[in-house]
């Protein structure tokens, strides 16, 4: 809970840099975790926030966050948040615009896993 609560204030305090007025999602908001407003052109992001520690391999997106980021792959974000184990060093965010373009999820599959390493080599910064 600590690492998702740390991941998802670096995506706001990173939104907040870049002009954007962030709002939290309820927790059990299925498809993102920020609602982002852009007042410089009028779009609202929605950004799926990912937090993971030092180690972690992977991680995993469910079947509506994927199915909600090809819906909407103008304004979907997936943030990849690096959280660091000491608590007053600040989280790295990163993040994938069109994550999924092309990905086709079997009627069965429930989530996909991701490696973490692979998502951070393709990621950017916030923009």
């Amino acid at each position: 809970m600590e690492t998702d609560r740390r991941a998802v204030a670096a995506v706001m305090k990173a939104e907040r840099a870049l002009g954007r007025r962030p709002e939290q999602q309820e927790h059990s908001n299925p498809g993102f975790d920020v609602l982002s407003y852009d007042p410089g052109n009028h779009m609202h992001y929605l950004i799926e926030v990912k937090g993971h520690l030092p180690g972690t391999e992977q991680i995993s997106v469910s079947k509506t966050q994927v199915g909600q980021a090809q819906c909407s792959p103008d304004v979907w974000r997936l943030a990849v948040v690096s959280v660091p184990n000491e608590p007053d060093v600040e989280p790295e965010v990163r993040y994938l615009i069109r994550p999924f373009e092309g990905v086709t999820m079997h009627e069965a599959q429930t989530s996909i896993p991701l490696r973490v390493s692979d998502l951070l080599a393709k990621s950017q910064p916030p923009h």
